[in-house]
């Protein structure tokens, strides 16, 4: 049954780790999610990434949290939360931009009845930054991510910590009202733990709004996520699956080519097989919330 616990640890990592970062408590830090909405007719507008002269500094807050009615334990709920500030420089590049992720500040745990609280502080910070090349439409096109500690690895994946500050932009000029469709897939190893997230999103541009005298672009989609998660969990072979539905709201200022701010919320179930144990249609139903804003002045 150790083993059987630890397994769920893994599996509640690979499950909430890779998903897109991005909900921090509304009035914490930043400017406002709200605003004046704009009545002015606006015309179309191309949104992209732009080099930026000084790093913008984010601050982030993820949380979740998964359940699994495990035979002969009964439920066992497990917890999850991140907090990170991430300075965020962009330079340019040939097919777009450069950007270097640097994490300044982390405070995270996991949370569990049958193996206690994991906790993860500034001393386990990764020495170097994250180093990816993206477009200027956000699609990530390669990265270079730091190992993280056995400490930090229990908490968190590099793709949480380095790629939440990401998101996709329509390739094509928008103007309020426009719809546009995308997929976005992300791929992580934790361990001996292969795990592949699936978003379909349905974008709308909501429209504009006014905060500080800068017209800010509202942006909406409807997510459909699946999750699966395959391979060697404490000594057991485990195959996972989730999928469920989501949100995420944008807000990005078209004049500085940066994002301000960004919300994802998702409810997923699922079932875990622990494959060669007799052990298999685990109920998991999970919950996950992530915010990332830019600081004020960052």
């Amino acid at each position: 049954m150790n083993s059987l616990c630890k397994a769920t640890l893994l599996l509640t990592i690979a499950a909430l780790g890779c998903a897109p970062r991005a909900t921090a408590v509304p009035g914490e830090g930043g400017p406002p999610a709200g605003g004046e909405a704009s009545r002015r007719p606006t015309a179309p507008v191309q949104l992209a990434y732009a080099p930026q002269a000084a790093p913008l500094t984010y601050v982030s807050l993820d949380s979740g949290a998964i359940r699994m009615e495990i035979p002969g334990m009964g439920p066992m709920d497990v917890g999850f939360g991140l907090s990170t500030t991430s300075q965020l420089a962009f330079a340019s590049a040939a097919d777009g931009l450069e950007a270097t992720v640097t994490i300044t500040s982390l405070s995270g745990h996991m949370q569990n009845p049958q193996t206690g609280t994991t906790a993860a502080d500034n001393t386990v910070i990764p020495r170097d930054p994250g180093r990816l090349t993206i477009k200027t439409t956000g699609e990530i096109t390669s990265a270079r991510l730091p190992e993280l500690s056995r400490t930090l690895r229990e908490v968190t994946t590099p793709s949480a910590l380095y790629r939440g500050l990401f998101v996709r932009l329509p390739r094509n000029q928008v103007a309020p009202g426009a719809t546009w469709t995308d997929t976005v897939e992300i791929v992580d190893q934790l361990g001996t733990l292969s795990t592949k997230q699936r978003h379909e999103y349905q974008w709308t541009y909501v429209g504009d709004t006014l905060i500080g005298g800068r017209r800010l672009v509202r942006l909406e989609a409807a997510v459909a996520t699946t999750t699966t998660v395959a391979g060697d969990a404490g000594g057991m072979q485990i195959e996972q699956r989730l999928a469920g539905p989501g949100t995420q709201s944008v807000l990005w200022d078209p004049a500085r080519g940066a994002m301000i701010e960004r919300r994802f919320d998702n409810s997923s179930t699922g079932t875990m097989t622990v494959v060669g144990a007799g052990i298999g249609d685990i109920p998991v139903t999970q919950r996950v919330r992530s915010v990332a804003r830019l600081k004020e002045g960052g």
